[in-house]
C-alpha cells in the first residue's frame, strides 16, 4: 500500500484489492525504479507527505518485521522508508537554503548600508577638515597681525604693566594665559608669576615662537577656564592696553587653530571608525560565503 501511495498520491487511502490491480498490470516496478523525489514539484513532495503520514504512523511499521515477514514487503518497505527519509532531508534543505537566502539578503542590505554611511562620514569628515583648515589659514594671518602688534609694543610699557600691583582683570587675563602656554610647567598662574614672566628677557620670544606643538591638554583648559571670564573680550582688552590687547589676540588664535586642529583629528578618527567598520563587515561577508560554499 505504501509503495502504491509513493507512486500514485492522489488515491488517497488505497485497498488492498488497489495494490491487486497495479500488481497485476505490472507496472509498479517500473515507476518505483523510476520514481525521483527531487524531480517533484513541492505540491507534489507534500501530497506524498500527506498520503505516507499515517500508514508510516502505524503500529505495524516497522521495516525489519515486514522484512521478516515478507521479502518482497521488507524490500517495499525499505524503498519506502529511504524515500521519505529524502524527502524530509530534501525539505530541510530547502528551509536551510531559504534562510541562508535571507542571510545572504541581510548582508547586502547591511552592506549597502555602510557603503552609504561610509559615504556620508567621508564627506562629512572631509569637509570638517576642509573647513578647519580654511580656518586655520585665516587664523594664521591674523596670529602673525598680533605677533607684528607685539613686536610693535616699546619695552617701557612692558615694564609699566610689570610694575602694576593690581591691575585689571581685561589685563590680568591675556597675561595669565599667556603664562600658561608658554610656562606649562608653572603649577596655577597668578599675577605673581606673570611678573616673574615679564622680567625674563627670554619671554617675549617664546611667546613669539610659540607654535602650539609642546602645548598641553592641561594647559588649555586653563586657557579656556581664563577665557570664560566676563572679563574676556578682545574689543574691551585692546582699548585697556597696549600689551594685553596684541597679546589676548595672539591667545585666541592660537586657541581657534588648537581647535582647528582638534577637528581635524576628529574627521581622521570618524574616517578610521569608517574602515574598520567596513573590514568588519567584509569579513562577515567572507564567512558567510564560506557558509554558502563560495570562493
Amino acid at each position: 500500500v505504501a509503495a502504491v501511495l509513493m507512486v500514485k498520491p492522489h488515491l488517497g487511502d488505497v485497498a488492498w484489492t488497489e495494490v491487486r490491480s497495479v500488481l497485476a498490470d505490472g507496472s509498479l516496478i517500473a515507476e518505483l525504479l523510476a520514481w525521483d523525489v527531487e524531480r517533484l514539484s513541492e505540491d507534489a513532495r507534500d501530497e506524498v507527505e500527506k498520503s505516507m503520514e499515517k500508514l508510516l504512523q502505524s503500529s505495524s511499521w516497522d521495516v525489519q518485521q515486514i522484512s521478516r515477514a515478507s521479502k518482497v514487503a521488507g524490500t517495499m518497505a525499505a524503498w519506502v522508508q529511504a524515500q521519505v527519509n529524502f524527502i524530509l532531508l530534501v525539505r530541510e534543505l530547502d528551509a536551510y537554503k531559504i534562510t541562508l537566502s535571507r542571510y545572504e539578503e541581510d548582508i547586502r542590505q547591511a552592506e549597502a548600508a555602510l557603503a552609504a554611511q561610509s559615504a556620508g562620514r567621508v564627506r562629512r569628515a572631509t569637509q570638517a577638515q576642509s573647513g578647519a583648515r580654511a580656518r586655520i589659514e585665516v587664523v594664521q594671518q591674523t596670529l602673525e597681525e598680533a605677533k607684528k602688534a607685539i613686536r610693535a609694543v616699546p619695552k617701557r610699557n612692558f615694564e609699566e604693566l610689570r610694575l602694576l600691583k593690581n591691575p585689571p582683570e581685561c589685563v590680568r587675563i591675556p597675561l595669565e594665559a599667556a603664562v600658561v602656554m608658554v610656562r606649562p610647567h608653572v603649577g596655577k598662574v597668578n599675577w605673581t608669576e606673570v611678573q616673574t614672566a615679564l622680567r625674563d628677557s627670554k619671554f617675549i620670544p617664546d611667546i613669539l615662537n610659540f607654535d602650539g606643538r609642546g602645548w598641553t591638554q592641561d594647559a588649555k583648559d586653563k586657557v579656556e577656564e581664563l577665557l570664560r571670564s566676563p572679563a574676556w573680550n578682545l574689543d574691551d582688552i585692546s582699548r585697556s592696553s597696549r600689551v594685553a590687547g596684541p597679546i589676548a589676540m595672539w591667545v585666541h588664535t592660537h586657541m581657534e587653530i588648537a581647535n582647528c586642529n582638534e577637528e581635524i583629528e576628529a574627521a581622521r578618527t570618524s574616517l578610521r571608525q569608517g574602515s574598520t567598520m567596513g573590514e568588519a563587515v567584509a569579513t562577515s561577508k567572507e564567512d558567510f560565503d564560506c557558509a554558502l560554499g563560495k570562493e
